[in-house]
């Protein structure tokens, strides 16, 4: 567990960023939900890589471990997480003795002990074909039924109602109005869009028109790939241990973006789209590979929708 002071000071040596969405209230490290995930993401993928490193200083007896963060500080240098084995709480094995740079300060325990340094993540095993879309390869095929009956919570309400009628939003008695914004959590609110998942599979009048209005956003995310390559966003999914593409979709509003359309490249060369995410998860997936550089997925813009991480898929 990494101390909520800790996640503070390491905002402060890295790089200049916005780790938290809207507008900041407090010093609070709850404020920080972006970098907090970004480190906890890291750390299991450094796992699974084998690159966090453990080591003794024989002079002292001191045993040590560390991981490359993949933080850089403003001289471009990477920042390092430098833990120290706890002698004082058997409850924990490790704690944290602070973010360094190799050979500042603290840093110099770093330099010391390991030989070579602690490597960082490496998402996409420097595939080119992994960090851009390839607008050559054809047609872009999408899951449009997982899409819209089994990701339906996520689609904007006012998408939901322009091409549904009021009646059909209501489901065993709820209005779709009373529910909507009660929560991603709240259980009520899960069963009302199994529901409608449900019932929008069994209406195909229904799903052929959210299909087509959503085939266009995708066509449109197509067109502007086309123009700026710099529109298809690398990501990483944590949950699968895979790499994808984040595509924007603008449902309701052209010049809107409301979900990211998640593109997988598959052997043969072809694209699929595979699910829809909420932006502020869009956000945090991707930041995990590299600071986006998008006009469409940024803090600014992105909402935090409080999101229920066990259905990120």
């Amino acid at each position: 567990m990494i101390p909520s002071s800790k996640i503070e000071e390491l905002s402060k040596l890295a790089l200049e960023e916005k780790w938290y969405y809207g507008e900041r209230t407090s010093n609070e490290s709850n404020d920080l939900p972006i970098l907090r995930n970004y480190l906890a993401y890291t750390f299991k993928r450094l796992c699974y890589e084998n690159k966090i490193v453990i080591g003794m200083d024989t002079e002292r007896n001191e045993e040590y471990a560390a991981f490359n963060t993949g933080l850089v500080d403003k001289k471009y240098e990477y920042i390092y997480a430098l833990f120290k084995k706890n002698s004082q709480n058997t409850k924990y094995y490790w704690y944290l003795l602070d973010f360094v740079v190799a050979g500042e300060d603290i840093g110099k325990t770093l330099i010391k002990v390991f030989n070579p340094l602690p490597e960082r993540a490496n998402y996409f095993e420097n595939k080119i074909q992994n960090m851009l879309y390839d607008t050559t390869t054809g047609d872009l095929s999408c899951d449009y039924t997982h899409i819209i009956t089994e990701r339906t919570e996520r689609l904007p309400l006012e998408f939901l109602r322009e091409n549904c009628s009021e009646d059909f939003l209501c489901v065993d008695g709820v209005n779709i109005d009373d529910i909507y914004y009660t929560g991603v959590k709240n259980p009520a609110r899960k069963a009302y869009f199994v529901s409608l998942g449900f019932k929008i599979k069994c209406t195909p009048r229904v799903l052929n028109r959210l299909k087509n209005r959503i085939s266009d956003a995708v066509d449109l995310a197509l067109k502007r790939v086309e123009w700026n390559y710099k529109t298809a966003i690398p990501m990483y999914y944590p949950t699968k241990n895979t790499g994808s593409l984040l595509l924007p979709l603008s449902l309701v509003d052209e010049d809107h973006v409301d979900l990211a359309l998640v593109v997988e490249r598959q052997t043969s060369g072809a694209y699929q789209g595979q699910t829809i995410l909420p932006l502020d998860l869009a956000y945090n997936n991707s930041r995990l590979v590299t600071r986006p550089d998008s006009d469409w997925l940024k803090t600014d813009i992105v909402q935090n929708e409080d999101i229920d991480e066990n259905c990120d898929e």
